[in-house]
């Protein structure tokens, strides 16, 4: 039980609208009966994939269409008793943590249910790539011959994955003792001026450690960028 006593100029539903969140209110049934104003600037544009151009044609929808599972979805949401918290990716483009609590009357009887999302998109973006890179990383380099060796770089360059980058290749050379390394650049996703900067940063690295570098798998398009650099890069056909 909670402590205190609410003013009573606070109203349910003002509460509720005052919080920052997307809040869904549905019934037993689980028809949605009523949507906060978060709810609707965040949920308007995704409704739109599902057919509903309009949220107010929500109100009286079952929440089962926002599931791929829905039968799953509801035996999880008849089983619990005090809550339930999962994550939910909406047609690829929004990822929510969700809270969902039974809304009970004083005998204990579940009247309807409370649904809270809470946007985790940005975040569940970079920990996607955080984990592109670690398998990136994580993929076995060739070694060509004694001092030879090729690494794939995938994905896109980004500054906080071009540091993970240089730090593994850096150590590996070492390691390896390598005298030559083969950078294998056809996975690239992202072309553009921070991706060439990244790639002749490594580059001036490895040349300072008095390895050679030979980009392998050059495309067109990171050809027509790299063009202009001052630094002259060699390429597998160069050698």
């Amino acid at each position: 039980m909670g402590l205190g006593t609410l003013p009573a100029s606070l109203e349910g539903e003002s509460i509720l609208e005052s919080i920052q969140e997307t809040i869904i209110i549905s019934d037993n049934d689980y028809r949605i009966v009523w949507m906060n104003a978060t709810a609707v600037h965040v949920l308007s544009p995704l409704l739109k994939l599902y057919g509903v151009d309009h949220p107010e044609k929500a109100i009286g929808q079952s929440m089962d269409f926002f599931h791929h599972s829905p039968d799953k979805s509801r035996e999880i949401m008849n089983n619990y008793s005090e809550g339930h918290r999962t994550r939910i990716t909406i047609k690829g483009q929004y990822t929510g943590e969700t809270i969902i609590n039974p809304i009970k009357d004083s005998d204990g009887h579940v009247l309807g249910h409370l649904v809270m999302l809470v946007d985790v998109t940005e975040q569940a973006i970079e920990e996607e790539l955080k984990q592109e890179m670690i398998e990136v990383l994580s993929t076995p380099h060739l070694k060509i011959w004694d001092g030879i060796i090729a690494i794939p770089i995938a994905g896109p360059l980004t500054d906080d994955r071009a540091k993970q980058v240089m730090e593994t290749i850096l150590s590996l050379v070492v390691k390896e003792k390598a005298d030559y390394i083969l950078l294998n650049v056809s996975a690239l996703t992202a072309i553009d001026e921070t991706t060439n900067f990244h790639l002749f940063q490594l580059h001036g690295a490895l040349k300072l450690m008095g390895v050679s570098t030979f980009f392998v798998g050059m495309t067109p398009a990171l050809a027509a960028t790299l063009v202009n650099q001052h630094e002259r890069c060699t390429t597998f056909q160069d050698a």
